[in-house]
C-alpha cells in the first residue's frame, strides 16, 4: 500500500525467520502479492526467535512474549480471531490507525491504504476493513 515506509520511519518492524521464508517465497511470484513480499521484506528486520518454528504465527507470538513487543500484526482473520482476548494483536490497519491518531498520516491517506489492501486481498470476510472503519468512526 505504499506505506511500509512511513510505517517503518515510526515503528520497529520485526518478523521471526518462519514469516520472513514464507515472504521470500511468496516475494518469487510475480503478481501483486508477490511484489507486496518482496517491499516488505526491504522494510522488516528479521530475529531469531532462538528455535525452529513450522508455523510462523507461534514463532511470531514467541517474539512478542520475548521481546515485550507492543503490537503482534497479523492480517490472517483465523490467527486474530484466535487470539482475540490478547489486546497485543491484532490486523495491520491497525497501524495505519495509529499512524492517523498521531496525525503521521491523513485521513484520505488512511483510507486510501486501507481500499488499496482491501481491493487486492480476497478475504473470506470484510473483517478487516470493518475494523479500518471502525477506527475512523471512533476518530
Amino acid at each position: 500500500s505504499g506505506m511500509l515506509p512511513i510505517c517503518q520511519k515510526h515503528f520497529r518492524i520485526i518478523s521471526g525467520e518462519k514469516i520472513a521464508e514464507e515472504l521470500k517465497e511468496i516475494s518469487l511470484e510475480d503478481d501483486d502479492l508477490g511484489k507486496a513480499a518482496k517491499e516488505a521484506l526491504n522494510y522488516i528486520e528479521i530475529v531469531s526467535a532462538g528455535k525452529k518454528f513450522d508455523i510462523g504465527e507461534d514463532e511470531a507470538l514467541e517474539l512478542l512474549e520475548k521481546m515485550g513487543a507492543d503490537i503482534l500484526i497479523s492480517d490472517d482473520i483465523r490467527f486474530v480471531k484466535k487470539h482475540r482476548n490478547n489486546e497485543k494483536i491484532s490486523f495491520s490497519v491497525l497501524l495505519l490507525g495509529i499512524l492517523m491518531e498521531r496525525k503521521n498520516i491523513s485521513k484520505i491517506q488512511f483510507l486510501n491504504a486501507v481500499n488499496v489492501m482491501f481491493g487486492k486481498r480476497k478475504w473470506e470476510e470484510n473483517l478487516i476493513y470493518l475494523v479500518a472503519k471502525n477506527m475512523l468512526e471512533e476518530d
